[in-house]
């Protein structure tokens, strides 16, 4: 093997190893918010904070989808109808200006 290949492979190993621990640490929050949202008020606070949820519970996620579904309707709603409308003139004025 020569010397300058095992040199980029040492470089792109200790490149991977960097990115798998960044990637950990950036998804071990996200891990712990949907984690939590499973567990009851007593459980969050009784046991250890990576520990998965015992006794999954859903009344925490269909109370938030609840209060926010028709804000989320509205939303997208929205922006359908603007992103519809400039969609339809630029096909129009790139009809309009190939002729």
């Amino acid at each position: 093997m020569p010397r300058g290949t095992r040199r980029n492979y040492l470089e792109m190993a200790l490149t991977y190893e960097v990115l798998i621990i960044i990637s950990f640490i950036w998804l071990l929050p996200l891990y712990v918010v949907i984690a939590a949202g499973f567990k009851s008020n007593v459980e969050i606070y009784i046991t250890n904070i990576l520990q998965p949820p015992s006794d999954p519970i859903m009344d925490p996620w269909v109370e938030a989808w609840n209060s926010i579904s028709r804000g989320f309707l509205n939303s997208i709603l929205a922006s359908m109808s603007s992103t519809f409308l400039p969609v339809l003139i630029g096909i129009m004025a790139g009809y309009y200006l190939s002729r």
